[in-house]
């Protein structure tokens, strides 16, 4: 199955130890004030417990994470519950966002997914969602939530995934009523990437800040969207294509709906520049209507990829990889229990917004050297979302071996063993098992 059982498990746990790296961890506990005088809580045990001390079918708590600390440390540097509970504090949230901010930091540094095709010409592809995280209405004053009949709280998550990261470029968090298009920035980092947007990020300022920073976009049209044609593509007849120009776009789906014709065309729509509200700036986009013989319905879309590089089925296509930060989503929050554990300290549960992040990235960083190592004819069998199943059933035996490498003792368990079951519990059985992500990126 793998072909050098020794070395493969060898460059797996060399990669574990560069995503534990002591020292730096050491540092950012030093940086935030989480450790100046007093060395009643180690912060590499401490860290390493929150991030490796759960599992995914279990209800996380923190006497749990209390009797798990005292379990990896000698003896002697035991803790009581209460002075263990006391290192959730604001300089505790602090120290957990600075290996948070060094997590992503690294990340970026490596590529860990190959784009194929017309996706080549691209930086990267970058997907922009945000997800809500329901927590202790306590909270309600800090994290208010949307139009509610009860008095709830949650924090919404807004995250800038990374495909040739494999992992969030960006992660930021917002009460929940904070409006989604306030959560994405454009600036210089949009040159040469692809961002993939849902209809909550929809506006035209954004869009023409994108186009301005040499930026690409695809996004799916609002319903009231009005936009009027300018120029039509060869795929729609020539007479129609006469009848379509001129026409908002709602109007254009109407004319040629009966012959069930995809539209490719170009638009302009007016927009307020930087929130100026005396004069509107024109802006042009290409318009893509894709007709679904499924739902007998028009697919729309937004985009300022040229037609020459990419057919407009071929947009409808690419917008479907947007489902590769569900999926992300689903992930962090079923094995990596996000926003599982409530609290009304709002340090702790800040914490715990930020701790199911950084598993997330050290497992898909280990799934990405068990992609490189691996034989092609396994690695592709390989599932992301599996994988981070296995890896979550093992954390805690991860976490024990790393507490005996802080102590300077031998591993509980042999790391062959860990790599061992991780990677055949990830493997499909279905060996040509293709998605319609892996005709763009692997």
């Amino acid at each position: 199955m793998v072909s050098d059982q020794s070395t493969d498990y060898r460059l797996f746990t060399e990669r574990l130890a560069e995503l534990v790296p002591f020292q730096e961890i050491s540092c950012a506990a030093v940086e935030s004030r989480f450790t100046i005088r007093s060395r009643k809580i180690f912060p590499i045990e401490f860290l390493l417990t929150l991030i490796f001390g759960f599992y995914s079918k279990e209800e996380p708590s923190i006497s749990k994470f209390h009797r798990i600390y005292n379990s990896i440390v000698d003896k002697e540097k035991q803790v009581v519950y209460s002075s263990f509970y006391d290192r959730f504090s604001n300089e505790g949230l602090a120290f957990v966002d600075k290996c948070l901010e060094n997590y992503i930091s690294h990340q970026m540094s490596g590529i860990n997914a190959e784009l194929k095709g017309y996706l080549r010409t691209f930086k990267d592809v970058l997907i922009k969602d945000n997800t809500i995280v329901r927590v202790h209405s306590f909270l309600a004053n800090k994290y208010p939530a949307t139009r509610t009949r009860r008095v709830t709280a949650g924090i919404k998550v807004s995250v800038l995934l990374s495909v040739v990261r494999n992992g969030p470029r960006s992660v930021k968090f917002f009460p929940e009523k904070t409006n989604d298009a306030k959560t994405l920035t454009v600036g210089p980092w949009v040159n040469g990437m692809l961002l993939l947007m849902d209809r909550g990020f929809f506006k035209f300022d954004v869009f023409a800040k994108i186009v301005d920073y040499g930026g690409f976009f695809v996004t799916r049209i609002k319903s009231n969207t009005k936009a009027e044609v300018i120029s039509v593509g060869l795929g729609v007849p020539e007479k129609m294509r006469t009848r379509i120009i001129g026409q908002d776009i709602l109007k254009a789906i109407e004319i040629v709906s009966s012959n069930k014709l995809d539209i490719d065309a170009r638009v302009t729509v007016r927009y307020f520049s930087n929130g100026e509200k005396k004069a509107k700036y024109p802006l042009e986009l290409r318009f893509i209507a894709v007709y679904n013989e499924k739902t007998d319905e028009y697919n729309t879309y937004f985009t300022n990829i040229p037609e020459e590089e990419l057919a407009g089925r071929d947009v409808a296509s690419l917008y479907a990889a947007r489902w590769d930060i569900e999926n992300l989503f689903r992930e962090i929050k079923s094995e990596n229990l996000l926003g599982r554990l409530k609290s009304k300290n709002d340090a702790i549960t800040e914490i715990f917004i930020r701790i199911p992040i950084i598993r997330l990235i050290i497992a898909r960083e280990l799934f990405a050297v068990a992609r490189r190592i691996l034989e092609p004819s396994v690695f592709i069998r390989l599932k992301k979302r599996s994988w981070a199943i296995i890896f979550a059933e093992n954390a805690s035996q991860i976490l024990r071996n790393l507490g005996k490498k802080k102590r300077g003792l031998r591993a509980t368990a042999p790391w062959r063993e860990i790599w061992e079951t991780i990677v055949q519990g990830a493997i499909s059985a279905h060996v040509n098992r293709k998605t319609h992500i892996s005709n763009l990126y692997i």
